[in-house]
């Protein structure tokens, strides 16, 4: 269990660190108020005696990407096809 715990959070802050820590190099663009969200989330794991490893943590913020490709981005690729 211990190391499960330790691959979530080695993985969590993989994700962090690569795509929506400010400055990181594929920084996606999310809402600010969801980016507070999930820094918040992620740094109740070092406050909390039971620390929080729920790599659920950036759903919300896969799903507001998924809708800005699917509005813009598969819109103007459909575009340019034509």
């Amino acid at each position: 269990m211990e190391m499960r715990r330790r691959k979530n959070a080695s993985a969590i802050e993989a994700i962090y660190s690569k795509y929506i820590q400010d400055g990181s190099p594929f920084q996606v663009n999310i809402d600010a108020s969801l980016k507070l969200s999930i820094v918040q989330r992620i740094s109740q794991r070092t406050t909390c005696p039971e620390p929080i490893e729920d790599l659920h943590v950036f759903d919300e913020a896969f799903v507001d990407v998924a809708k800005m490709v699917e509005k813009d981005s598969v819109n103007k690729f459909l575009q340019s096809q034509r």
